[in-house]
């Protein structure tokens, strides 16, 4: 269509030259006009309202594909081109700027092109009133902002989706929550958050590699997208973490199928490549807004529940309940205090003696932290030594264990011209501090203590997640002076493949084998060829949990190089172990 300004000015007494002259520029101005219009990435266009006339320019067609008809109803034609999720958007837009509430009408829509694809089109425009401020006319611009949209729609994609497996990641997720909780307290309805974590996920990683790992996940996600309603939301909360979202839940029984299924699918086999990898999974459910209508809250609920749920033997669901709940504030109050116990003098140390079996000689002991608050009373290490671990508080608790055993056997040798051996239990989260050796040798180094008179306690459980780490950290104690000991024997699921390696001088048998050792043959048994086993190889043996003559008796005569237990002795503080000491340091 061709826009035609003609510049007529007529005045008194003017010749045809001047006329001509007249035209001639305006056609110019007009050519020049269209150039600027045609150049345009924009299609330029004009609506009368008055009498439902429609200028748009060629560059409409370019961008649609559609060629404009003069005679065609184009507003008609073009609401039935907008996609049916952006009408109301464009009409609410110019009924604001009908009403005066923005100085510029403009939009964002979708419409649909001559081969059957959508753009995103931007339009903008401005309108001219008449003597009783209705719009006559509008005239504006067409932007085609589809690829703008596509680079925008691409890094919101990033933002809110996982790379590896496509499902919402975690801020989208909370989103996703925050809004349902909102809904459904209104609608008075019930969700289900279901935190689901793989088992063991990290032994996939170190024994197959992180590719596996990666597939495995891959599948996990499919696995979860088909297994719930389109209604509800599948996300990737990090690493090997899931998170579910059932909207309308009618009762427990409808996360409870779900559940089922899941656990029997991680049941089977999953192939990757050439390999078959296993895995589980334990989920943590909470109930909203029933448990919480705060998300950290639902969230904890359900982490809390998870780990519950692994505790449980995983592969497993379990249901946030009053229970558990009882539990974190238990665990709350108990992280809350125990951050300030150092600081208030809280923590004390006593000393368990570990008693030569023949000579029934004191030879050593073991340092035991116990813990009576002001707030919480007298805690079981039990309880709070794992809530120390967790939350990384173990590693100042530890180095103060150290400072004071070292300043104990001091005063030991000071008080009882003794030289005391030691036995100092360490944890998992200590060994992964790369300072840990350097520290322990500034701190016995400060103290003036020789590094022979300390043993470290350790677990085989607390080496599995990085053994050829922990095998190192054991040799520099060893160059240093200091023994080992691996404590806890015959708990773990691979203790004679690593005690070949592991440079240990004392094996503690575990007190659950001596519970039982005067009624169960088996136990007897076991307990005789632990014994032998590490006679064989070197090692002194240290029994734990003795409690009953007959059980030292037994334990004598299979040749246990030292007993600890109540039948010598409970945990007494240092004065106690110096009483004894100081008397005649035997036990008749």
């Amino acid at each position: 269509m061709m826009l035609k300004i003609y510049l007529l000015i007529i005045k008194k007494n003017e010749n045809t030259e001047e006329l001509i002259l007249i035209k001639k520029e305006s056609i110019e101005k007009e050519k020049r006009y269209m150039l600027t219009i045609d150049g345009s990435n924009d299609a330029l266009w004009e609506w009368d309202l008055e009498n439902n006339n429609v200028f748009v320019s060629e560059k409409w067609t370019s961008i649609t594909g559609y060629i404009i008809n003069k005679d065609m109803d184009f507003i008609g034609f073009i609401k039935g081109l907008i996609h049916e999720d952006d009408i109301s958007n464009v009409c609410n837009n110019f009924n604001n700027y009908n009403d005066g509430k923005v100085t510029c009408y403009q939009t964002e829509f979708r419409i649909r092109t001559k081969n059957d694809n959508y753009k995103w089109l931007f339009v903008r425009a401005k309108g001219l009133q008449n003597e009783e401020n209705k719009i006559i006319r509008l005239a504006g611009s067409i932007t085609d902002i589809t690829y703008r949209k596509e680079i925008e729609e691409e890094i919101k994609h990033k933002a809110y989706y996982d790379a590896l497996t496509n499902l919402p990641n975690k801020i989208l997720v909370m989103d996703i929550i925050t809004n349902r909780i909102k809904e459904f307290k209104h609608n008075k309805k019930q969700g289900a958050i279901i935190f689901l974590d793989l088992d063991d996920f990290k032994k996939i990683n170190d024994t197959s590699g992180h590719h596996y790992g990666d597939q495995l996940l891959k599948i996990i996600a499919e696995i979860l997208k088909i297994s719930f309603d389109e209604k509800d939301t599948v996300g990737r909360f990090g690493g090997d973490e899931f998170l579910i979202i059932m909207n309308d839940i009618k009762s427990k029984e409808d996360v409870i199928l779900k559940c089922d299924i899941l656990i029997d699918m991680f049941k089977k086999t999953f192939e990757i490549g050439e390999r078959n990898v296993h895995t589980s999974a334990s989920m943590g459910i909470t109930i909203f807004p029933r448990d919480s209508d705060d998300i950290n809250k639902l969230l904890i609920n359900a982490d809390a529940a998870m780990y519950k749920a692994k505790d449980n033997g995983k592969n497993k669901y379990c249901f946030f309940d009053e229970k558990i709940s009882n539990e974190l504030k238990r665990k709350s109050e108990i992280e809350k205090n125990l951050r300030q116990a150092i600081n208030e003098h809280e923590l004390e140390i006593y000393y368990q003696p570990q008693v030569d079996s023949n000579k029934k000689t004191i030879v050593g002991v073991e340092a035991l932290l116990r813990w009576n608050s002001k707030e919480s009373g007298s805690v079981s290490p039990y309880e709070f030594i794992p809530i120390a671990e967790e939350t990384g508080l173990i590693n100042n608790i530890g180095e103060w264990v150290i400072k004071n055993v070292c300043k104990q056997i001091k005063l030991w040798e000071l008080n009882c011209k003794i030289l005391m051996k030691v036995s100092i239990n360490v944890s998992t989260v200590q060994l992964q501090d790369e300072r840990f050796v350097e520290k322990i040798k500034q701190i016995v180094s400060l103290n003036d203590v020789d590094s022979r008179l300390i043993e470290f306690e350790i677990t085989e459980t607390s080496l599995m997640n990085n053994i050829d780490k922990g095998i190192d950290i054991l040799n520099e104690l060893k160059s240093s002076g200091f023994s080992i000991a691996l404590d806890d024997f015959g708990t773990g699921y691979s203790s004679l493949k690593y005690l070949k390696t592991l440079p240990i001088d004392n094996l503690k048998i575990d007190k659950s084998f001596v519970d039982n050792i005067t009624i169960n043959k088996k136990d007897e048994e076991m307990a005789k060829g632990i014994i032998q086993l590490a006679h064989n190889m070197n090692l002194n043996v240290i029994v734990e949990g003795v409690e009953t003559k007959e059980q030292y008796d037994l334990m004598k005569n299979m040749k246990s190089d030292i007993i600890q237990g109540y039948y010598f002795s409970r945990p007494v503080p240092p004065k106690e172990i110096e009483k004894m000491i100081l008397i005649e340091n035997k036990f008749i």
